[in-house]
């Protein structure tokens, strides 16, 4: 029996492969979640709260209150907070209320 010399260390050989797994666990992970449509609407509604934090900070911005620059600001809050409440109430609130109710009864 004669052995067969491989030019790749131990280290080399168990680095790559443990990469490679981590990739298709975190693939898989991924796909998991956005098959579900609590996780969907959670990020729907991403967009929504960025508009919050923008409009919060047109708001702080203005110099003058009661000024166009404020108002814009404030319109952006509403609409932000509208969308991503008008996402949890028709969205994320039935489905989990749905999961919930299948599992006692």
């Amino acid at each position: 029996m004669a052995s067969v010399s491989n030019n790749t260390s131990a280290k080399e050989r168990t680095k790559e492969p443990a990469v490679k797994g981590t990739r298709q666990i975190l693939r898989k992970v991924v796909r998991d979640m956005l098959q579900d449509a609590v996780m969907v609407g959670l990020l729907a509604t991403f967009p929504f709260m960025l508009l919050v934090g923008a409009g919060s900070l047109v708001m702080a911005t203005s110099a003058v209150k009661e000024s166009r620059r404020e108002m814009i600001g404030s319109i952006l809050v509403d609409v932000g907070l509208l969308g991503a409440n008008a996402i949890h109430c028709f969205l994320i609130l039935p489905i989990t209320i749905l999961r919930i109710w299948r599992m006692k009864y």
